[in-house]
């Protein structure tokens, strides 16, 4: 038996902003439950900024392969 392939699904970009939306508000939410049990604030924008540019950059590059196939 042969398996056909299925085209990869394009991602628009409303969903790829959803997603965006929900890793920085949960990023933030866990830097900053992390900051309440250590007991000192702790700098979370620039975890929340690169946590979101690095899904950003997988999920830009993943519409970009799925439009070229």
């Amino acid at each position: 038996m042969t398996q056909q392939t299925q085209p990869p699904k394009i991602l628009s970009w409303g969903a790829i902003l959803g997603i965006l939306l929900v890793v920085a508000l949960g990023t933030g939410l866990v830097i900053a439950l992390l900051g309440q049990l250590l007991g000192r604030p702790l700098g979370g924008g620039a975890g929340v900024g690169a946590a979101t540019g690095i899904v950003a950059a997988l999920l830009i590059t993943r519409r970009r392969a799925a439009l070229s196939a």
